[in-house]
């Protein structure tokens, strides 16, 4: 193995020192997703679900993700290797009440909120 580099295994602890976050990092709670997709891409769109006075269902988007399939079939796999760890630890995640909270469908109409 002339010229070849030995491989460098990190540990946990060493991976989490290269990990930083930006000035402007923040942290959002959403309760809605719509997924869509192209060839080329994949595109979450989080947002707030709620009711009106009315009682009719309002999506209100905030932020779209965008990523590769590649990345998002790795992000795919790693949120499940993650919820089965959390099931395993407390118990099985309640079902969603309806499929109100994703949606894998483009809406009837988006309002663009202009402020």
């Amino acid at each position: 193995m002339d010229g070849a580099k030995a491989a460098t295994i990190l540990t946990s602890e060493q991976i989490l020192q290269l990990i930083t976050q930006s000035q402007d990092f923040r942290t959002e709670y959403f309760n809605h997703a719509r997924v869509a997709t192209t060839y080329t891409d994949l595109r979450i769109f989080f947002g707030d679900h709620s009711l009106t006075a009315q009682g009719q269902q309002s999506f209100v988007e905030q932020l779209c993700i965008v990523m590769s399939p590649e990345f998002a079939k790795t992000l795919s796999d790693l949120l499940v290797t993650i919820l089965n760890q959390y099931e395993g630890m407390f118990g099985k995640i309640r079902p969603s009440p309806g499929s109100a909270a994703v949606q894998t469908t483009l809406p009837l109409e988006v309002k663009e909120n202009k402020q």
